[in-house]
């Protein structure tokens, strides 16, 4: 046996094991995040282009039963992003991004789970500054 085959073989600990579950969990949490982030925006676009093409047509019957659809989407991937935190920079850009297409939205200001978002948002970014801080890369004290 060579000595590269001996150090691929070689056991790795119940916490190495630990470690690595742990990354895989982060990478596809962040990844979660990141769709969740698209199809939101990507629903509440969708709702807003409908009211816009109705328009046309002088009802918003049309745009309001397609509308309902793309609403209640947002509202679902929503939830799954206050759910999710993000500890990645990408992650965490994505969910701020956000904020543009809520406070956009007159309905949205009211809803509880955009109350539940900006406190989502907020813990998200406490933890990414501490994270940076604790590492020592803050430059503060």
């Amino acid at each position: 046996m060579s000595e590269e085959n001996a150090v691929l073989q070689f056991p790795r600990s119940r916490r190495a094991d630990r470690m690595i579950a742990g990354l895989k969990m982060t990478k596809t949490s962040q990844a979660a995040i990141l769709r969740a982030c698209v199809e939101y925006a990507a629903c509440i676009a969708a709702y807003h282009a409908g009211f816009r093409v109705d328009r046309l047509e002088g009802n918003l019957e049309a745009a309001a039963a397609v509308g309902s659809q793309y609403n209640n989407a947002a509202a679902d991937w929503l939830r799954r992003i206050n759910r999710t935190k993000a500890t990645t920079a990408e992650a965490l850009f994505a969910k701020a991004a956000l904020a543009d297409f809520i406070v956009a939205d007159d309905e949205a200001r009211t809803d509880p789970d955009t109350a539940e978002y900006i406190l989502s948002l907020g813990r998200d970014v406490m933890a990414f500054c501490r994270a940076i801080r604790d590492e020592g890369l803050g430059g503060g004290g």
